[in-house]
């Protein structure tokens, strides 16, 4: 799992890609705790500069894996510059439409990781 989640450079600027494609139930909710420690270990404290790069393509969110993203954004969002997200259909796409009406505004889908990256060094 551990290669799932890994910080990337994108035209200079780092970003942390978590990769969540293909995942549900537990191996979901590992990757997000991973992400998480890798998060707080890359992007210094008490300082608004980070960018990451969610993959969600072909991944399924139950309940819990929902409440744990939820409580996560919660915690980036004094943290975290911007969010780009990949892969969001359906139930995905209506919850990244709430997270960025409550908590970070700078939350947008994109189809590809390019222009996701893109965006995220623009911000």
């Amino acid at each position: 799992m551990d290669q799932r989640v890994r910080l990337i450079t994108h035209k200079g600027k780092d970003i942390l890609f978590a990769d969540y494609s293909g995942l549900n139930g537990s191996d979901y909710l590992s990757v997000l705790e991973l992400t998480m420690e890798k998060y707080r270990k890359l992007i210094p404290p008490k300082k608004k500069s980070g960018l990451l790069l969610i993959d969600n393509t072909n991944s399924s969110l139950g309940d819990e894996q929902l409440v744990q993203l939820k409580q996560n954004i919660n915690k980036l969002k004094d943290h975290v510059i911007g969010i780009a997200a990949l892969g969001l259909d359906g139930l995905k796409k209506y919850f990244f439409d709430v997270l960025k009406s409550k908590y970070i505004s700078n939350i947008k889908g994109f189809e590809s990781a390019e222009d996701a990256k893109d965006w995220l060094v623009d911000l």
